[in-house]
């Protein structure tokens, strides 16, 4: 407010200021919390939606570096030689099928072993990460979260940030967890699917082949059938034949009795 004397000069001004940086922040991590809330919903619905595996963690590290903004993205899973890069995002090509290293890449080794997520802001101030790494790839920050199916790690996904640290929250890491969780589901229910189907078509040859014994019992039963009825036919024959051959002497023995 303008300060003025007596006849209208202005003298200086009264200001009065309230830093309202923390309000500011609070309301832009309620809307990132909100947009994430709904992009985990959205990724939910696609993917339990579909039941190839394939195409769910796809639209996992698809989608889910999407949401959180990063600038690549993989999702790793288990073997029996350790821990291998199945699906990318932004990552080129030739990644897919590379063993991660456990020295080089601890950070989602970790994230596997604890059954937790990771969350690395600045990896050149984090000893959880090989800096030397982290610096080779122009890598920032980090996320990596385990997908678990009843508890137990399948699969790891990481996101990756390089153009600068992110100050990564809460909210970024929940919506990871829940991604790793429902992708954990999804993977559940269509290897339920894969299963119920393998059972359903084994049902069906079990069938197949039951109708078809019983098919081959029936014809077995009528062969036999005709033949039994071939040989009574036989036989009454047989026994009309003795019946009539023994007329002739049987009236004799009786014309000798009398």
């Amino acid at each position: 407010n303008p300060i003025c004397n007596a006849g209208g000069a202005d003298l200086g001004t009264l200001a009065m200021i309230t830093d309202i940086t923390e309000r500011k922040e609070a309301e832009t991590a309620l809307l990132r919390e909100k947009a994430l809330s709904e992009a985990a919903t959205r990724i939910g619905t696609l993917i339990h939606a579909n039941l190839d595996p394939t195409m769910i963690l796809q639209c996992v590290v698809e989608q889910g570096g999407v949401a959180l903004g990063s600038d690549t993205a993989a999702i790793a899973e288990r073997e029996a030689e350790g821990w291998r890069v199945r699906y990318v995002h932004g990552m080129p090509p030739e990644a897919v099928g590379t063993l991660l290293d456990p020295e080089l890449e601890r950070h989602v080794m970790l994230a596997v072993e604890k059954v937790e997520v990771v969350s690395v802001a600045d990896t050149c101030n984090d000893s959880r990460v090989n800096r030397e790494y982290m610096s080779l790839h122009k890598i920032r920050s980090v996320l990596a979260a385990p997908i678990t199916i009843r508890g137990e790690p399948v699969g790891v996904s990481f996101f990756q940030y390089h153009t600068a640290p992110q100050a990564l929250t809460a909210a970024e890491m929940n919506f990871t967890l829940q991604l790793g969780l429902s992708a954990g589901i999804a993977l559940e229910n269509a290897r339920l699917f894969m299963e119920q189907n393998r059972a359903q078509r084994e049902l069906r040859l079990v069938q197949a082949d039951l109708r078809r014994t019983n098919t081959d019992l029936e014809k077995v039963v009528a062969e036999r059938t005709a033949k039994l009825q071939e040989t009574v036919a036989e036989l009454e024959h047989f026994s009309y034949s003795i019946t009539h051959d023994m007329r002739a002497p049987l009236r004799a023995m009786q014309g000798f009795a009398t």
